[in-house]
């Protein structure tokens, strides 16, 4: 019998490590699941700065596409004013030529008229010598 108790003590001491065993696994799986925590709180808080940060960047990029409108549709009207200028440029070449065409006229006859003069200024001078 003294044997028996002997071999149930022993089993209880046995048992009695393992339960100290496993509650020392406890407290440390408890520990990293304190750690986990800790850290999972600081992924969210992370995350929550990187999604107010996106949104930050999402409304600049809005406003930024706003503004690439705004000047798409100025681009449009400055080539629409330069197709305007060109035509008018072109009216303007060909009134100069026009004009150029129309001095040579004039030119000429200027040096007719002169020629004239001058046929005439030589007869006023032969005819008050005689």
């Amino acid at each position: 019998m003294e044997e028996l108790l002997k071999q149930i003590l022993n089993e209880l001491h046995t048992l009695n490590n393992r339960v100290g065993g496993l509650e020392q696994g406890q407290e440390k799986l408890n520990s990293r699941f304190d750690s986990l925590e800790g850290r999972m709180g600081t992924l969210e808080e992370r995350m929550d700065t990187l999604e107010g940060r996106m949104g930050t960047l999402e409304g600049r990029m809005g406003t930024l596409e706003g503004r690439m409108d705004t000047l798409e549709q100025g681009q449009v009207q400055i080539i629409s004013r330069l197709n305007v200028l060109e035509k008018d440029v072109d009216k303007i070449k060909k009134i100069t030529r026009n004009i150029k065409q129309e001095l040579r006229y004039v030119w000429e006859d200027i040096k007719k008229l002169d020629k004239r003069l001058t046929t005439q200024e030589g007869k006023l001078y032969l005819m008050k010598r005689f």
